[in-house]
């Protein structure tokens, strides 16, 4: 659950670092409903496989079409892709390649 105190109290916070980076919003500091939704799945916790499934399939394909295109799909797992790296690099900028491994 989003914990608005914490993301703004704490610019080190995962919420912080997930809905105020400027990487996620548009530059007049508001967020792609889209991509705020696919940023969503990947910060949630479901309760079941099944549901992660089918929460994902709704993003994919919001209007439940019968078929998607291809291009729909890459255009997603992109999003999803560019949210994992940008988010990750945010999370540990300025720390060693061993500390973030704990090696």
């Amino acid at each position: 659950m989003l914990d608005v105190d914490e993301m703004y109290n704490n610019e080190k916070s995962n919420f912080a670092l997930v809905y105020l980076d400027d990487t996620f919003r548009s530059k007049d500091k508001r967020h792609n409903v889209r991509k705020l939704l696919r940023l969503g799945w990947l910060t949630c916790l479901f309760r079941s496989p099944e549901e992660q499934k089918n929460e994902l399939w709704n993003l994919i394909n919001p209007s439940m079409s019968e078929s998607i295109t291809k291009a729909d799909v890459l255009d997603f797992v992109l999003t999803l892709t560019t949210f994992a790296v940008e988010i990750n690099k945010s999370k540990f900028k300025n720390q060693s390649i061993s500390s973030v491994l704990q090696i």
